[in-house]
């Protein structure tokens, strides 16, 4: 994101408000650009609506992706997530597999953190009132 501020002449009323409008000093832009590089240059104006207009012209040239291109979040369906590992060369019985670890996992680390519970551990992270 790309901002405005303005480098006032030495002998400027607002000389130490970089973000005063109304005055006919240089614009500047400074900030981020979508593609990720740093940018700094002078906006070549001295109003700040068109160095805002600029700015967002530095922003729209310098945005990876095409102006075209839908930026909405992609909508998955449970068949989508049915059908995609058939899509990267997986077969659904080793998905299955990898599922049933996980369950398996999280049953071992819950059974864990009840047992330490139990015990008294004291390694175990339980809340104290303070």
């Amino acid at each position: 994101m790309l901002t405005i501020y303005t480098r006032h002449a030495g002998d400027c009323d607002h000389h130490d408000d970089m973000n005063w409008r109304r005055y006919r000093c240089p614009k500047w832009i400074r900030g981020v650009l979508p593609n990720g590089r740093n940018q700094r240059t002078a906006a070549k104006t001295r109003s700040w609506e068109q160095a805002e207009k600029y700015a967002r012209e530095l922003e729209a040239e310098n945005d990876p992706l095409p102006p075209d291109e839908d930026r909405s979040p992609v909508r998955s369906t449970i068949r989508d997530a049915v059908e995609l590992p058939s899509h990267c060369g997986l077969s659904l019985s080793n998905v299955n597999d990898v599922v049933s670890d996980i369950a398996d996992y999280i049953s071992i680390w819950l059974f864990a953190q009840l047992a330490s519970r139990r015990r008294g551990d004291p390694g175990h992270r339980a809340r104290t009132n303070r």
